[in-house]
């Protein structure tokens, strides 16, 4: 993404800081161009009125979830305590834009920009009606470890509950069908694993990438972000992506994606593609085209190349 954008950017004597970390910045100055890689909130900030601009994955503003509701009022309240932390943190970080906004008139961008894939190296792909698996999932249901993690676990955090409920309905499909080569897979806390975070392999990114690129139907519930790299991962390898309600953000609009209301409904979804080759290669190829169209590296490079030159413009 950077590589793509660097030789299209008109001002070169801009720094640019690639980090993991939205709470500081090891400078800052109307030189300084911010590109975060991820965070666990869609939030904006707190310092995105000290640099020139800001490019972020995982949304900038919150958006409310319904996860856990169908569980009664604990898990309701639990949702909506965690709802709250993503929501003051976001102010923690608006309030000081909006008074350098009325100061100004105006403040530097703070732009979404694609989560994109993490864990998946180039493998080569082959067309869907020739992959092994029928349905794969593999990933966590505790983002974190420790106290933390088993608090927002016992909360019932979006993540936890979706990707509960999605292996309960993974369950199910995979006794009503012994037929389909299903794979199902938890793994340790995403903190745990994380190639930046955690104790990663480098061999199980290619165990993982060659899994995906032999997938026909790849689940991606949401996680800790509304958004997820699995549903990228399974764009970029040409898969059939089965998720939950996308955030509203721009570049996912038209995703061709399979959206489930609730994941208890999953078989509805995956049997009727998987009886319908034709229309399941369709959307694979759809997806693929999508990813390489709208957002992979080069593409979200040049964009936000473009708006580091309009800033440049006299007005």
């Amino acid at each position: 993404m950077l590589a793509a954008a660097l030789p299209r950017v008109r001002r070169r004597d801009l720094t640019y800081f690639l980090s993991w970390d939205d709470e500081r910045l090891p400078r800052y100055g109307a030189d300084v161009v911010a590109i975060l890689a991820v965070s666990d909130d869609a939030r904006t900030p707190a310092w995105s009125h000290r640099v020139r601009a800001t490019f972020k994955a995982g949304g900038v503003v919150p958006e409310p979830v319904h996860a856990g509701l169908r569980d009664g009022p604990l898990r309701a309240a639990g949702t909506a305590y965690l709802e709250g932390r993503v929501v003051a943190r976001h102010l923690r970080g608006v309030l000081p834009r909006l008074a350098y906004r009325a100061r100004h008139r105006g403040a530097p961008p703070v732009v979404a920009v694609p989560l994109g894939y993490l864990n998946q190296v180039e493998v080569p792909l082959r067309p869907i009606a020739e992959r092994r698996w029928a349905i794969t999932w593999a990933g966590s249901v505790r983002h974190w470890e420790g106290w933390w993690g088993a608090f927002t676990e016992r909360l019932g955090s979006p993540k936890v509950v979706a990707r509960r409920e999605m292996l309960a309905a993974l369950d199910r499909l995979a006794e009503r069908r012994p037929d389909l080569p299903v794979l199902r897979r938890t793994l340790p806390s995403f903190t745990n694993l994380s190639p930046i975070t955690g104790h990663h392999d480098p061999g199980e990114t290619q165990a993982y990438s060659r899994l995906v690129a032999d997938t026909r139907i790849l689940l991606a519930p949401r996680g800790t972000n509304a958004e997820t790299f699995r549903m990228y991962e399974g764009m970029r390898a040409g898969c059939v992506v089965v998720t939950d309600a996308l955030p509203r953000r721009p570049y996912l609009r038209g995703a061709p994606v399979v959206v489930v209301d609730r994941w208890d409904r999953l078989d509805e979804h995956v049997l009727p593609l998987l009886d319908d080759p034709a229309r399941l290669a369709a959307l694979g190829d759809a997806a693929l085209a999508f990813w390489r169209r709208r957002l992979a590296e080069d593409v979200v490079g040049r964009g936000m190349a473009a708006i580091l030159n309009e800033l440049d413009r006299p007005t």
